[in-house]
């Protein structure tokens, strides 16, 4: 299984710093068991700051 997380901001009155999302985002996912990776020379084009993971079955 693999997972796509971009790390836009949705609060525009008290928005979290970007480092703050992206730890987050990699938090929940590493705690979920997925491997971080990189995302796609694609997908890095349109958001700098997505990340990736990857599941293994078992």
């Amino acid at each position: 299984m693999e997972a796509l997380v971009g790390v836009a901001e949705r609060d525009v009155v008290e928005p979290l710093p970007v480092e703050t999302r992206i730890a987050i985002a990699r938090r929940l996912l590493g705690r979920a068991g997925f491997a971080i990776r990189a995302v796609s020379p694609d997908v890095a084009r349109d958001d700098p700051w997505a990340i990736a993971g990857r599941l293994e079955p078992g």
